[in-house]
């Protein structure tokens, strides 16, 4: 997962905080994640990495499910913004690969039950965090330097499943 922050220095402690709560309420207990206590300073622009930010301790969260989960399989967060490119709407997308049985509902769909919860962590974060998080949208044009990031406004959890997928066989 890669989150973009105005300030990410600051933020370190909250995002800790929602990782923490949504893989302990959502992944496996044999699934790990680690927050660092460190990141790359990009230009919105372009893209280009000036400098490192540093804040608190490392971070780490461990499912707290010991039921089934199936491989690959999951839900996903989509972080919306008021921003726009060439007429659409950018989002960010987090994915969150692989889900515990109890995500589903009997249809094998993300349950309405684990959108909702999850909707009320996401608004917790952003609640925290002011305008600083961000969806960066990477440069387009052919000097690469018309990137920019967004101001997040809010999440939407679809009730669909997601799955991952690669073009590698």
């Amino acid at each position: 997962m890669t989150f973009y922050w105005n300030n990410g220095s600051s933020h370190q402690a909250a995002f800790k905080t929602w990782i923490t709560t949504v893989v302990a309420a959502y992944f496996p207990d044999d699934v790990s994640v680690s927050v660092p206590n460190s990141g790359d300073v990009i230009t919105p622009a372009t893209g280009v990495i000036t400098g490192t930010w540093t804040d608190g301790t490392v971070g780490s969260a461990v499912g707290g499910n010991n039921g089934n989960w199936s491989a690959g399989v999951g839900a996903r967060v989509l972080w919306l913004t008021a921003g726009r490119r060439s007429n659409r709407i950018i989002r960010g997308t987090t994915f969150l690969v692989p889900c515990a049985s109890i995500v589903f509902d009997t249809s094998g769909n993300p349950s309405s039950t684990f959108a909702s919860g999850l909707a009320t962590t996401n608004a917790t974060l952003l609640s925290s965090v002011g305008s600083d998080m961000v969806v960066w949208s990477r440069p387009t044009d052919a000097l690469r330097t018309n990137g920019f990031s967004t101001t997040v406004t809010g999440s939407s959890v679809p009730v669909r499943t997601t799955w991952l997928s690669t073009r590698r066989t």
